[in-house]
């Protein structure tokens, strides 16, 4: 164990002026930048020995290179890490991938005790081609299975070094989505939960360039730029 993420990161920072100071001007609460990730984009490039050493660090540096991957052909200079030229699926596959996203938030919802936010009856997957309205992720049954999952991971307890990465939202800055964070940071709590990989299937549907909504209790609709009949 190689001690403090912080203070180690920081040290390892010390050849990158720019890095350096962005860890300078952190303070206590957000001891590393936000936007650290950013620094070794587009492929990631050097980030390896910041995981060295660390209880789950090869495994949670290969979740984050996978986004690397995804978003190869970005811009450094975008705010964000997008998901560039996804294959593009059939109808077919995307609908057993939501049926896979389906089941996954199910067994997150049975390991809280939680029932009827999902129907129990066949859920209606709806393929729709183009951008997800942004309103409609208020509707209020999104919005609420969005809470449970962020309430899922959040019910665990956890003495690790990389919950910093968490708490300085560093993950989170990369896709600005905590579904992605939790994807990253699942190997620390894999042996407290009954629930096998619960968030890979989300990952795997923004993986594809989709974008999810449950619009109520029944029915799935998958937002993507283009997909196969």
């Amino acid at each position: 164990m190689v001690g403090d993420l912080a203070v180690h990161w920081q040290e390892l920072s010390q050849s990158n002026e720019e890095l350096s100071e962005d860890f300078a001007s952190q303070d206590s609460d957000r001891p590393i930048p936000p936007f650290f990730f950013h620094y070794f984009r587009p492929n990631g490039v050097g980030l390896k020995p910041y995981f060295d050493g660390y209880p789950y660090g090869d495994e949670i540096y290969q979740r984050i290179m996978e986004i690397y991957d995804v978003t190869l052909c970005n811009d450094p200079s975008q705010a964000y890490f997008t998901v560039n030229s996804p294959d593009i699926l059939t109808k077919d596959a995307l609908t057993v991938l939501g049926e896979h996203y389906v089941q996954s938030l199910r067994n997150m919802l049975s390991d809280m005790k939680i029932s009827n936010v999902i129907s129990q009856e066949k859920v209606d997957i709806h393929i729709i081609q183009g951008r997800c309205p942004s309103e409609a992720h208020k509707i209020d049954t999104a919005y609420y299975i969005y809470e449970l999952k962020n309430d899922y991971f959040n019910s665990f307890k956890l003495d690790s070094e990389f919950m910093s990465l968490y708490r300085c939202d560093c993950i989170y800055y990369m896709t600005c989505s905590y579904d992605l964070v939790y994807y990253v940071l699942w190997p620390l709590i894999s042996e407290q939960s009954a629930v096998d990989k619960p968030y890979d299937a989300g990952f795997n549907l923004w993986k594809s360039g989709a974008d999810t909504v449950f619009i109520d209790n029944k029915t799935l609709n998958i937002y993507v730029e283009a997909f196969v009949e």
